[in-house]
């Protein structure tokens, strides 16, 4: 009885969590604002277009390793998608993360995977194992890359110690590897389900199938979204020279990019955090704020508005590629259990 009271509490805590989170950023712009306001008007990008196609280029391919691993992931649990059909499921279900409700990205998943073959149980499983991972990856390229006036040291250590536990274990924790670990994995799934605003009902969708999972496999779907997260991030500090004067400090080219590949990943993580749908505000609102200071606040600005804007057309033309060649893809077969 006392833990069943319990779990109203503690989902009220987290729900508030998340909503400080989103009151914190928007204080934060606020504050920022007010401080540099003469700095809004003052928007001068030093545009260099040449920038943008390598950046997209290395954009389509983040997205592209992303949905490899996903599909890695399902071969670890024993059932192996063409890789076009891989694409156009990712790619539908990922456009559903704009929508208000964190569970639509699971149940997507897992619709849209069922009829090639892929259990519900999976499908929504893999979605919590493809977050946790997008999640660590993000941490450790924050404690690594983030400037050293912005972290304390032992933050940074224990950031990044806690991110590469969590990796090197996940095929522990949420990918169980005996039939026995299966009620475990599912209740791990569900804890870090509501972690991630997918909701309790994850619970019910991983539900009455089988979680166990190859070791091996989930390692390497991990190690292709470490790949897919390096990517996404250096496509983010391409854009940032396409748009901002990259390199024309006194320190040169590598600070930039060091502090532009360290704000993203730091902005990603918070946005992953916070309530809003791909966290939506949060992740611009904090992106803007650490690269205020180098930039000017009205660039930064402009720049984080810019790559979200980006980030949503690329996505929705890769999502017309993917959805009209998956058609054509192969559909499922059955790979050797685990």
């Amino acid at each position: 009885m006392r833990a069943q009271h319990a779990q109203p509490r503690r989902r009220a805590l987290r729900q508030a969590v998340r909503w400080l989170v989103v009151v914190a950023a928007a204080v934060l712009l606020v504050a920022v604002a007010a401080g540099r306001w003469g700095e809004l008007a003052d928007v001068d990008l030093d545009l260099s277009p040449g920038w943008i196609v390598p950046a997209t280029l290395v954009a389509t391919a983040a997205n592209v390793l992303l949905a490899l691993g996903w599909r890695r992931l399902l071969g670890a649990y024993g059932h192996a998608l063409g890789t076009a059909r891989a694409l156009r499921t990712w790619a539908l279900s990922q456009a559903t993360r704009y929508l208000p409700s964190g569970l639509v990205p699971v149940a997507a998943r897992a619709a849209l995977a069922a009829p090639d073959g892929v259990p519900r149980t999976i499908g929504a499983a893999s979605v919590v194992v493809e977050t946790a991972a997008l999640l660590g990856w993000a941490a450790l390229a924050c404690a690594l890359w983030a400037p050293g006036g912005w972290i304390h040291p032992a933050l940074r250590l224990v950031l990044g110690a806690a991110a590469l536990a969590g990796l090197t274990t996940l095929p522990f924790t949420l990918a169980g590897v005996r039939t026995r670990d299966d009620g475990r994995v599912q209740a791990a799934l569900t804890r870090l389900s509501r972690r991630f605003r997918f909701g309790a009902r994850v619970g019910e969708l991983a539900a009455g199938g089988s979680l166990r999972a190859r070791r091996a496999g989930v390692w390497g779907s991990t190690g292709v979204y470490g790949v897919a997260v390096a990517a996404r991030l250096a496509s983010f500090a391409l854009l940032a020279a396409a748009v901002l004067p990259i390199g024309d400090g006194d320190g040169g080219i590598g600070p930039d990019v060091r502090l532009v590949v360290g704000a993203a990943a730091a902005a990603t993580v918070v946005g992953m955090v916070g309530v809003t749908p791909a966290g939506l505000g949060v992740r611009e609102t904090l992106l803007a704020t650490l690269l205020a200071d180098r930039f000017g606040f009205g660039d930064a600005l402009a720049y984080s508005v810019a790559l979200r804007a980006w980030e949503i057309a690329l996505e929705t033309a890769f999502l017309a590629v993917v959805a009209y060649t998956g058609r054509r893809g192969a559909g499922v077969e059955k790979a050797s259990g685990p």
